[in-house]
């Protein structure tokens, strides 16, 4: 099989905000999480959706939407 004969994923990554970081107590945090993570499995050639998959991730910090 040819490597562009094999089917093209397509990665989506949804998250909590658009903040990078904010500074708590003095320290610099990293404040976004992801929330959502998508994945499309496409035919190169027509695009075509051969298969799709979507998951919820549990954050720790909800407060911050």
């Amino acid at each position: 099989m040819n490597f562009l004969d094999r089917p093209i994923a397509f990665t989506d990554l949804e998250t909590s905000g658009l903040k990078k970081y904010k500074v708590e107590n003095g320290v610099l945090m990293p404040w976004n999480e992801i929330c959502e993570i998508g994945l499309v499995l496409a035919n190169p050639k027509t695009l075509e959706i051969l298969d799709a998959f979507e998951v919820k991730v549990k954050v720790s910090h909800p407060e911050r939407f």
